[in-house]
């Protein structure tokens, strides 16, 4: 009798593929603390900033860092060849050259590294979700499945909010990390949303460092802006002009506006939590008039085989992870919070991978 091994292989280069996937998967942490690394060396805006279309040599790569380590360019090399492998870069074979393949920046990288204003990127946010205080958290998620345990306060003794207040480096990883995420989705909201047009003070609920008000007030420059989140927050808030930096608690009051902005915020909390968040914004607003305006990711109601669904389905994890009670919803669950909490109106309009913003009216 033929062993399920022997079977396997001479089923030909379709089972091939799929033990390879499976063999990949086995390894798939790896990838991410690679990229972490790349990161911090700044191989990528080395190999960026060389100029459009450059393809550097290991040894020219690590000639630029901060190291006397002799074999710098071959580990160097390494690292690279594993981003190369996942599309973050290219890879040129020069034909045996002694200093060993040329790498250059696939379009992916423009999201990684350091934009020209000095500003963070999406590089911040994997720096942050590769963070040790996360990373820690994923050892639980079993014990959340079997014991229905909270899995943030179970690694660390107190959930995410509490424990940003307490650790003044990991909430400076935090708040870069979100500015870094804001920045191209805030950006396709301005260009493709236009119920700014008529707001005369807008309020962001959870605005962190103000990032999402500055650039929405430099296209709108008529617009009061309030950045109201949590003490320790706003107390590091960097000085933006014709922004506000207010201190509070969204279960307690929001300061009034005619239009109420909340990004990233509801699938931080169960839908108990987020109808109260939603009631407050709605009693923010003036009698019968305003908007509260909703930026979040939007769950498929499918889950597809794409970079888009996949990136969705991990924040979803995410969330369950660092935030208890929290998740990434569909449209029909977002407009059904919205209805539960007293709106009556709802539109929902796509920007990009996943993120839409949605405009709850009463």
């Amino acid at each position: 009798m033929a062993s399920p091994m022997k079977n396997m292989l001479h089923q030909g280069e379709d089972e091939e593929e799929v033990y390879a996937y499976a063999f990949q998967l086995a390894f798939s942490s790896i990838f991410p603390f690679t990229l972490k690394a790349a990161i911090e060396l700044r191989l990528l805006d080395i190999i960026v900033e060389a100029g459009p279309g450059a393809a550097l040599s290991p040894a020219e790569i690590a000639a630029q860092l901060p190291t006397r380590n002799p074999q710098a360019a071959t580990t160097v090399d390494r690292i690279l060849r594993l981003l190369a492998a996942n599309g973050i870069v290219s890879c040129t074979d020069v034909g045996g050259a002694i200093d060993g393949p040329r790498y250059g920046a696939a379009p992916v990288c423009k999201y990684l590294t350091r934009k020209e204003d000095g500003e963070p990127s999406i590089g911040s946010l994997a720096l942050l979700i590769q963070d040790k205080v996360f990373v820690d958290t994923w050892h639980q998620l079993k014990d959340s499945v079997l014991e229905g345990s909270e899995v943030m306060k179970a690694t660390h003794g107190m959930n995410l909010f509490d424990y940003l207040s307490s650790d003044i480096r990991f909430s400076k990883v935090f708040n870069k990390g979100m500015s870094g995420h804001t920045t191209v989705p805030v950006g396709q909201l301005i260009i493709t949303y236009h119920g700014f047009d008529d707001v005369k003070v807008l309020v962001d609920v959870g605005g962190n460092q103000g990032t999402t008000l500055d650039m929405i007030t430099s296209m709108y420059p008529h617009i009061k802006a309030i950045n109201f989140d949590l003490p320790h927050v706003i107390s590091v808030a960097p000085h933006l002009p014709g922004v506000e930096h207010v201190s509070g608690d969204m279960f307690e009051s929001i300061p009034t506006g005619d239009a109420i902005f909340i990004k990233w915020v509801l699938h931080d909390w169960a839908d108990a939590d987020c109808v109260r968040i939603l009631k407050n914004c709605g009693k923010a607003l003036p009698a019968g008039k305003g908007k509260v305006i909703v930026m979040e990711y939007v769950l498929p109601v499918v889950p597809e085989q794409s970079a888009k669904a996949r990136g969705v389905f991990q924040l979803d994890l995410a969330v369950l992870a660092f935030c208890p009670g929290g998740k990434e919803r569909t449209e029909t669950e977002f407009k059904a919070l919205g209805m539960e909490a007293g709106f009556t109106g709802f539109k929902a309009v796509h920007l990009l991978a996943n993120n839409y913003v949605m405009e709850f009216t009463i």
